[in-house]
């Protein structure tokens, strides 16, 4: 079967992700570890926030707002994917050579595939991570 750009671009956005989290932590500056946290759970934090830096997780999962300069990450609310509350409309039709849609807070996209939702990506027992 002949996999289309799209296909292989997607194999190899998923291949880079699996690299990055297989690859070893190595950190240049060392961070103070909060009260109380043993020296391997503070790595994991370290790692957990290089990996969030390195994957660009913000860009999809924190919802924009309107700022002064346009656009920006809501950081009140950073990597709480699609916010709940706003229930979104069928997507426009594509017009001419567009083919895909994006919500204003960046957390919601639309195309031949369908509609994908950011998901939370915070350590939230409800609706996170958490559990």
């Amino acid at each position: 079967m002949v996999k289309s750009g799209f296909e292989k671009g997607l194999i190899a956005l998923a291949a880079l992700g699996l690299l990055a989290v297989l690859a070893p932590a190595g950190s240049t500056q060392a961070e103070p570890k909060p009260a109380g946290q043993s020296a391997v759970a503070a790595k994991r934090v370290e790692r957990g926030k290089y990996l969030v830096t390195v994957m660009i997780c913000n860009d999809c999962h924190t919802p924009y707002k309107m700022g002064p300069k346009g656009p920006e990450p809501d950081m009140s609310r950073m990597l709480s994917g699609h916010p709940e509350q706003m229930k979104m409309p069928p997507p426009p039709n594509p017009v001419g050579p567009w083919i895909a849609s994006i919500a204003a807070t960046n957390t919601a996209f639309a195309g031949p595939w369908g509609v994908s939702y950011t998901t939370n990506l915070t350590p939230d027992k409800n609706t996170g991570l958490g559990i």
